[in-house]
């Protein structure tokens, strides 16, 4: 049974930066589950599996604006380190929960000072062209569907 929308699908990856870097990837006893079709993947990867079927092997680069999306400024801002807890650990590259209008919202830490810290809420991969390894593992019927 080929990969279409609606179907429960379960794959293997890993993800390759621009510098062909492995940046993530799903470990062996924990593939990657999901319902084709629903947001729940990366545009690029969802139509690059389309048809596919179990045991096929596929490479997929995934342009940011198929990805993560561009690089956006306004989601960057400066913050007092003191908000933090256990602020004197901070650390540049640190990711870290901060409250947007409400919400908690993952940031890494892009540059600290002394008075100031600058905090990066954009995805890690936001602005990169990556490169998806999968392999299927599995295509199925979704009960009641």
């Amino acid at each position: 049974m080929g990969i279409s929308v609606g179907k429960s699908v379960s794959i293997k990856y890993s993800i390759r930066d621009e510098s062909g870097q492995i940046v993530d990837a799903s470990q062996d006893d924990n593939p990657w589950v999901f319902v084709h079709g629903t947001g729940q993947m990366l545009k690029g990867v969802e139509r690059a599996l389309l048809g596919h079927v179990p045991g096929d092997v596929l490479e997929v680069e995934v342009s940011p604006e198929d990805g993560y999306g561009e690089r956006d400024l306004a989601l960057t801002s400066y913050a007092d380190p003191k908000q933090f807890e256990d602020y004197e650990n901070l650390e540049e590259g640190m990711a870290l929960f901060t409250e947007v209008e409400g919400e908690q919202v993952l940031a890494t830490i892009k540059e600290l000072k002394e008075d100031k810290v600058l905090l990066d809420m954009n995805h890690p991969f936001a602005g990169q062209t990556l490169v998806f390894d999968i392999e299927v593992l599995d295509v199925k019927e979704i009960e009641g569907n």
